[in-house]
């Protein structure tokens, strides 16, 4: 027979944790082969490792689109030499790439400003953490706009419902701007825009 060390039942792993080493033992040297289910016992597709009383297996599971958490039943069957074979309990496994997320909550799309506008909103961690956010803004109604986006802040520390920063429009020349915030958690990016009219 067969036995699971690593994952334990109910484990979540992170996109970035992909591939993950299933590891595990067999109960004596007459088992000479051990195939993987990772859906429920249907499919027994991937052959693991052997060695001594060891086996392993390094798994890098198919994740559906980013944002979803993606779950996965683990069965193990342990074939010995005289043609018999014992299954494990099923266990269950989840691999979670939701990305960060942020959003800017004022000032308002098409909000008028000017002087010193505080902006507000959240910027939070995702599945694998926090890295970062940015706010920056750009002349004009484009959120597409590839050059001209200049930074108004940089934080390594996330915000939920708080000034994310400040942004001085007095110098600006009057019209429509765009106003961006990036967040970011070192493999997934997430955009938000807001579209605003400055009034000096």
């Amino acid at each position: 027979m067969a036995t699971f060390d690593y994952p334990s039942d109910g484990s979540l792993f992170g996109a970035a944790q992909i591939p993950i080493v299933l590891t595990g033992t067999i109960s004596s040297s007459y088992i000479d082969a051990v195939v993987i289910s990772t859906d429920g016992g249907t499919t027994f597709d991937k052959t693991a490792d052997i060695s001594g009383l060891t086996w392993s297996y390094s798994w890098s599971p198919t994740v559906t689109s980013s944002g979803a958490i993606t779950p996965f039943n683990i069965v193990v069957k342990a074939g010995n030499t005289f043609g018999g074979f014992t299954l494990t309990d099923p266990i269950d496994v989840h691999v979670d790439n939701r990305p960060p997320q942020g959003v800017i909550t004022s000032p308002v799309r098409d909000k008028h400003v000017r002087g010193v506008v505080a902006v507000v909103g959240s910027a939070e961690a995702g599945i694998l953490g926090f890295e970062s956010y940015k706010l920056d803004y750009v002349s004009g109604s484009g959120p597409d706009a590839v050059s001209g986006w200049q930074t108004l802040a940089i934080s390594a520390f996330p915000v939920t419902a708080n000034t994310l920063g400040s942004w001085d429009v007095s110098g600006l020349a009057d019209g429509p701007y765009v106003l961006r915030m990036t967040v970011d958690d070192d493999l997934y990016v997430f955009q938000t825009v807001t579209h605003v009219l400055v009034e000096v």
